[in-house]
């Protein structure tokens, strides 16, 4: 289409403008380069697309040279050319970016260079909160010392960068020791390879074989041994806390407490959100049951948790409760906001867990404890807010009763002070 020719008005020729492409070698950026690149070539598509509505609609304008009425047939020909170049540009004024915008943002971005800081594991929250413990002495570093707890976390290859890592970035630090237990050996985890084949219907068998390496290597280091998956968020000083009033030469053991339909509805702890059992019960479990057809289970299965209570049940180990003094649930089988909010706000609310629950389960605030321990079916980025939540951010004065602060004013006012953002600070010479 040739948008000079002598036959057509020039309204068709408004279609012909644009950025000239040699203003793209004076960009020094590469990535700038490319982002002008593609805003060109929609603009090209953009304005032979025009190009042609033009065409057909200004040829029956041709006659406008001849018209008896120049002037409206002029100022309709002026309607039709500002109608044009908002059609253009209107993307490009939008706050909200265009398809072709947002491409082109996240193929920058892949070329962005994070800090060393922010790269692999120097990204931890809890960088300065491990074990052992600093000099400062907190009441749950204290109680750590006395209840000291093994975590055992199921993962498997596919998942040691997309689960495994995470978790041990953020809740496993608060373990007094963790281990993986996966299909192949990952040092910087780290992870045991159990040389079990791959799927769920082997997880009994894995479990077994890690009790009885746990057994082996580190029964007498720990008083409590608490199996967990990937994809679980665990507050550690909140178990600690519930396993406080117990002995680890009790046979006891605690987690989410469902009705099995096996063997005559007996109960089960659920192993998604995990489970915690006592020394006593570890070594009852080892020395008297895997290898005892008659007490556990000999065979493949995926119901690893049914299986793991049939048997501790056969040994007289018993499975205690977990939730606090006003009923309130502290382990959590299913996604916990489902509890927590109205039932109007669920679109679809999972009944499972209401049919299988050993205990009634509330809907609301009072579903779940204050000291609450584990949540499962928890997102990777839930996990790093929940830490965030639960470690970094504080409610001032929320839970501190003006009793025992007398002087709250004064020392509040003094730690506003000390908060002041700097560039206030800079002026105001605090």
């Amino acid at each position: 289409m040739n948008l000079g020719s002598p036959n057509l008005p020039h309204c068709a020729v408004a279609a012909n403008f644009g950025v000239n492409n040699n203003d793209i070698d004076q960009i020094s950026s590469n990535s700038d380069k490319a982002l002008v690149s593609q805003q060109l070539l929609g603009l090209k598509i953009q304005r032979h697309s025009l190009g042609n509505w033009l065409t057909k609609v200004c040829r029956p304008l041709a006659k406008c040279r001849s018209s008896t009425h120049p002037f409206y047939c002029g100022l309709f020909l002026g309607l039709l050319f500002d109608l044009a170049i908002v059609w253009l540009f209107l993307p490009s004024l939008s706050h909200a970016p265009t398809k072709e915008r947002q491409s082109s943002i996240s193929e920058m971005a892949k070329t962005v260079k994070l800090p060393k800081q922010l790269m692999g594991y120097e990204a931890y929250f809890n960088k300065n909160f491990t074990y052992p413990f600093d000099s400062r002495g907190t009441v749950a570093q204290e109680i750590a010392r006395k209840v000291r707890v093994f975590c055992w976390i199921f993962t498997y290859e596919h998942f040691h960068e997309s689960r495994a890592r995470h978790v041990k970035a953020t809740w496993a630090q608060h373990c007094t020791k963790f281990m993986f237990f996966s299909s192949k050996e990952d040092s910087t985890l780290p992870a045991i390879d159990l040389q079990i084949p791959l799927g769920r219907q082997f997880i009994w068998r894995r479990t077994k074989k890690i009790a009885k390496y746990i057994y082996k290597e580190y029964l007498n280091d720990y008083d409590w041994f608490f199996r967990a998956d990937d994809d679980s968020y665990v507050v550690m000083e909140n178990l600690r806390l519930m396993l406080l009033p117990y002995s680890p030469k009790e046979p006891v053991y605690f987690g989410c407490k469902l009705r099995t339909t096996l063997y005559n509805d007996r109960v089960f702890p659920q192993g998604g959100s995990g489970y915690v059992m006592s020394r006593s019960a570890l070594k009852l479990l080892v020395e008297r049951g895997l290898d005892d057809p008659s007490v556990c289970f000999d065979g493949d299965s995926l119901e690893e948790d049914q299986f793991i209570a049939v048997c501790l049940d056969n040994l007289g180990v018993r499975l205690g409760d977990s939730r606090d003094a006003k009923f309130r649930h502290r382990f959590f089988g299913d996604f916990v906001g489902e509890s927590l909010v109205p039932v109007s706000l669920l679109e679809q609310q999972s009944f499972w867990l209401q049919n299988l629950s050993y205990y009634p389960l509330i809907q609301g605030p009072e579903c779940c404890s204050d000291y609450a321990i584990s949540f499962h079916y928890t997102d990777v980025k839930l996990m790093y807010l929940m830490e965030y939540l639960i470690y970094h951010l504080d409610a001032f004065g929320a839970r501190t009763p003006i009793r025992k602060w007398p002087n709250f004013w004064r020392e509040a006012q003094q730690i506003a002070v000390e908060n002041i953002g700097p560039d206030d600070a800079e002026k105001l010479k605090l």
